[in-house]
């Protein structure tokens, strides 16, 4: 569920948090996909804020409440698909360090990528895309929306 924050004003403005907004596509549980800048992101925090693309670092962040999001997929560039709409692809040569992962999550979408540390009982994981030239840096997983993993 996406909220306006209660408390807008004391949420300090991008330029005072980082030097440069982290861009990120929400995919929430319900299927919808919010792209813009995370810029209080932690992945043990309940929420963050996050200015939608659409409105800008000048305009009101919304607080994000994690356990509404099946992942937060940062992104090189929000034009573009991210990891999650983007066909998977198998590079060949070297890969980034990681274990190889298929995450199958409750609606049926699969993610392919390479994790360092799975963990279900932890609130989530990242995942990092095989394709060192995908638009997504990395994923991560909310642990709640994950019907399976596989390590093929």
């Amino acid at each position: 569920m996406v909220t306006e924050s209660a408390q807008s004003s004391d949420v300090p403005r991008p330029s005072v948090l980082l030097s440069e907004p982290i861009k990120v596509a929400l995919h929430y549980v319900n299927g919808q996909v919010l792209k813009g800048a995370a810029h209080d992101f932690h992945p043990s925090k309940p929420h963050f804020h996050f200015f939608p693309a659409d409105v800008g670092p000048s305009g009101k962040p919304i607080q994000v409440h994690v356990k509404d999001l099946k992942a937060v997929v940062f992104m090189k560039d929000l034009v573009g698909d991210d990891l999650l709409d983007e066909p998977q692809k198998v590079v060949e040569g070297k890969q980034p360090p990681g274990r190889k992962v298929e995450v199958v999550f409750a609606d049926g979408s699969v993610l392919v990528g390479l994790t360092m540390a799975y963990d279900p009982r932890r609130p989530g994981f990242f995942v990092v895309p095989l394709d060192p030239h995908s638009n997504t840096s990395r994923v991560f997983v909310l642990s709640h929306t994950v019907s399976e993993v596989r390590h093929p």
